[in-house]
């Protein structure tokens, strides 16, 4: 930031009219100075000015860009929490399902079991007649169980005892008596 002579001998012309200052007084070097330091300070307020602006566009944009920030996350929270009530809605459906599953699965069980007692079924056939009526995902279980056995090396399951044992742990509850 460069002063002139010129603009500033301009400013101290203004002064005297105003103030009424004589030849002599110009010549006084703690005047020149002192009006050189004014005119200075003029220009660094009027900068500063200028930029204060730039500043005050800047924080405007920058608010509109961070009201423009919260409705994309509020839309995003809203969009999770449709999905977590889409997802408990969904798990509520299965639950019902497994207890569905449940109840078959007793009632098989029971039925198994009462034919046992009678003798109605031989030992060798109630685990291949029980996994013929399986279904969903007891079938899915069984099937992938059936491929386990002969890759993971699973036990067989060829007796009631661990058929009913391993339906039992897979489909259960763990607090069910």
């Amino acid at each position: 930031m460069t002063v002139k002579n010129t603009e500033i001998q301009e400013h101290v012309r203004r002064i005297e009219a105003f103030v009424g200052l004589t030849d002599d007084r110009l010549d006084d070097p703690n005047l020149v100075d002192l009006l050189t330091q004014f005119y200075g300070m003029k220009i660094e307020f009027e900068n500063f000015r200028s930029e204060m602006g730039l500043y005050r566009a800047d924080i405007k944009e920058h608010s509109a860009e961070n009201l423009s920030f919260r409705e994309a996350v509020s839309l995003k929270i809203d969009g999770v929490m449709k999905y977590n009530e889409d997802l408990r809605t969904q798990i509520d459906k299965v639950l019902k399902e497994k207890e569905i599953l449940y109840a078959e699965l007793s009632i098989l069980c029971l039925a198994i079991a009462g034919s046992r007692t009678n003798h109605h079924v031989r030992d060798d056939d109630q685990v291949s007649i029980t996994t013929m009526y399986l279904a969903d995902d007891a079938k899915l279980w069984w099937c992938t169980r059936m491929a386990d056995q002969v890759s993971v090396e699973h036990p067989k399951i060829d007796l009631w005892e661990l058929l009913e044992k391993e339906l039992k742990d897979q489909f259960f509850p763990r607090n069910a008596g």
